[in-house]
């Protein structure tokens, strides 16, 4: 599979066409049907957290996200120029109660390799899936 770039207008009703997409290219690639399913909903949870939390609501900005197959794993890699991420991830769930907090827990443990980086202008987040 050769690289791909993908550029996403951040709005929420862009979200499923795109990662429908990005799991198909994952399945082509080798990811069999449960990773492809655990893509999906992680990158979901990415694109949102991003429009959430990152960009100002009502943005005309573009995420862009880069897939690519590397060292055995498919790579797919977002950018965009919100905010960075404040608070350090956990693989901890919350308490039932709590409303909110879930999908960084399932992005780590669906996940078999996370990279974060930011610098002035550009989030930098690569989720690895491996083929093997």
């Amino acid at each position: 599979m050769s690289p791909e770039i993908l550029h996403m207008q951040a709005m929420a009703k862009s979200i499923p066409a795109t990662t429908e997409h990005i799991a198909s290219l994952g399945a082509t690639a080798g990811l069999d049907e449960k990773a492809c399913f655990q893509l999906r909903v992680v990158l979901a949870e990415v694109l949102n957290n991003i429009l959430n939390y990152a960009l100002p609501a009502q943005s005309r900005e573009q995420i862009e996200i880069r897939c690519r197959v590397a060292e055995g794993s498919f790579e797919v890699t977002t950018l965009d120029k919100g905010k960075p991420i404040e608070v350090q991830p956990k693989h901890n769930f919350p308490d039932a109660r709590t409303e909110g907090g879930r999908g960084w827990p399932i992005i780590l443990s669906w996940m078999d390799s996370i990279e974060y980086r930011s610098e002035p202008g550009c989030n930098e987040l690569t989720l690895k899936k491996s083929l093997f």
